[in-house]
């Protein structure tokens, strides 16, 4: 009888790594993990998918079939073991009989039966006959979408094997596009059209001399133009005469648009493209484009209004900014506002007057570089040379930790909690009496430990204990012992096995984690 084995129940499920842990203690030598479940003596039982079991006189080598071992004479088909004497192939859940064949989990004659696209055709059919997707087809008939055409009825195929239909060419046209989709695979759109004729995207049309074809962004949108004159030209679905108008286009050309030139001769227009995907024409001999816009402006070199903000022209050079569509003075941006910055800081879009040297933002406030540390937006006194923050705390931390959770922790003033809470006039008067009475406290000074690193929320010196998820464990890591989820053993120790359910787990038993 097996050896009664003592577990730790203490489970662990690793969020990144999915693996469960489990100490077992106690246990019998030579024996090893099956899985979490369990351990196992390998020469009188057997661990298949976790369950344990005694090996049989009839069980093949350790082979498992599921939760079982397999016997002689038998096969494993789908994770089943079933009987298997003529040492067959498996077809689905079942093993094949000698002379039959497999079509999509099911066996079949193949002398009397045909197997199209994992389907049977048919009960009894002639198996001379050729494979139509899912159907049988005559041999000689032409597959279109499916369906065998019979090439004697002057139909063809308008698409493939799977996507497509029959027309006739003599009366019809097949007009096709293909479209090349983001994760390789590719889409084709048919449209069959009465009369003989020149496709222009899915329409089919006859295109004379007075007529042109004008793709757009999508081609299925394609037009056909009218071109009496035959001086027209495509920009984009529209057609245009180049002689007195202009094309213009974005850069990726998803926006076109016609635009009616000067009728004097001698101005150069060109098109001004704006990232708003506005389109106009401008002179560059006396005009600017605004790309912000995709407007123009009047340009005056001699002034020397040669950049654009907004859609007004300005000289870059004569101490103006321009920010965010608004012109200033100053040598920065401050969101919309223009500044000096030997004058003023910036900080959180707010602008602050300089009190002096070695002055930083900290939020939306300043601090003394030389005497304070900003942490988090809240400055302090600088107490140590090397410290560093511990959320809105600042501490020494060559013989402390900061052990904050990992989960955000709100550590905004009281003011700056009630500055956004500014817009809801509904708030009960009584709750923001009690938060007035509240004092503000450092809400990292909390969660600064002890130690040189944290185990959970707590500090702890790694040269003298270890952590075993979140658990400390007075242990010298020098010592050898190991975690197993929150528990510490030896894995040296002929009594104990840490297992876990991946199967990259050594032999031993014991989880790399």
């Amino acid at each position: 009888m097996k050896f009664l084995v003592i577990v730790l129940a203490l489970f662990f499920i690793s969020v990144n790594a999915a693996v469960n842990y489990r100490l077992f203690t106690n246990v019998p030598t030579g024996e090893q993990c099956c899985s979490n479940r369990g351990t196992y003596n390998p020469n009188t039982e057997f661990c298949c998918t976790g369950s344990i079991g005694t090996i049989g006189t009839n069980d093949l080598n350790g082979q498992c079939c599921g939760s079982r071992l397999l016997q002689n004479g038998q096969a494993c088909c789908n994770s089943r073991s079933v009987s298997n004497p003529n040492n067959q192939p498996c077809c689905g859940n079942n093993v094949l009989a000698v002379g039959q064949s497999c079509c999509g989990g099911r066996s079949y004659n193949p002398e009397s039966q045909k197997c199209c696209g994992d389907e049977l055709v048919g009960n009894v059919i002639s198996i001379d006959r050729d494979c139509c997707g899912t159907s049988g087809m005559t041999q000689g008939f032409t597959c279109c979408g499916g369906v065998g055409i019979n090439p004697t009825t002057g139909q063809t195929c308008c698409g493939d094997e799977t996507n497509g239909r029959s027309y006739n060419p003599s009366s019809q046209t097949c007009c096709s596009i293909t479209t090349n989709n983001d994760d390789g695979t590719v889409d084709t759109r048919i449209q069959i059209a009465s009369g003989v004729g020149t496709c222009c995207g899915l329409n089919s049309r006859v295109l004379d001399i007075n007529q042109i074809c004008c793709p757009s962004e999508s081609v299925s949108d394609a037009r056909i133009v009218s071109n009496s004159n035959n001086n027209l030209q495509c920009c984009g679905d529209e057609g245009y005469n180049p002689t007195t108008q202009s094309c213009c286009a974005t850069e990726d050309a998803s926006v076109t648009r016609v635009l009616t030139r000067s009728t004097d001769p001698t101005v150069n227009q060109e098109c001004c493209v704006g990232t708003n995907k506005q389109l106009s024409l401008y002179n560059p001999s006396t005009q600017i484009c605004c790309t912000d816009r995709g407007v123009a402006a009047n340009l005056n070199e001699r002034d020397g209004l040669t950049a654009c903000c907004g859609s007004t022209a300005y000289d870059p050079k004569a101490n103006q900014v321009c920010c965010q569509e608004t012109l200033g003075c100053g040598d920065s941006c401050c969101a919309r506002n223009a500044y000096w910055m030997d004058m003023m800081l910036c900080c959180d879009n707010t602008l602050i007057e300089i009190m002096g040297a070695n002055w930083a933002c900290c939020g939306k406030t300043y601090y003394n570089t030389e005497t304070q540390v900003c942490c988090q937006g809240v400055p302090q006194m600088k107490l140590y040379d090397n410290g560093a923050c511990c959320l809105d705390y600042h501490y020494n931390d060559a013989h402390y930790a900061c052990c904050a959770p990992a989960v955000e922790v709100d550590t905004r003033k009281k003011d700056d909690k009630d500055d956004d809470k500014d817009d809801d006039k509904d708030k009960d008067d009584d709750k923001d009496k009690d938060d007035d009475d509240k004092p503000y406290n450092y809400v990292g000074k909390q969660y600064v430990k002890c130690g040189n690193s944290c185990c959970g929320n707590n500090g702890y010196f790694t040269e003298a204990a270890t952590c075993c998820n979140s658990r400390l464990y007075e242990t010298d890591p020098s010592s050898g012992f190991r975690c197993c989820d929150t528990s510490i053993f030896d894995p040296n120790s002929i009594t104990e096995l840490c297992c876990c359910d991946d199967a990259a787990s050594d032999l031993t038993g014991v989880c790399d984690a």
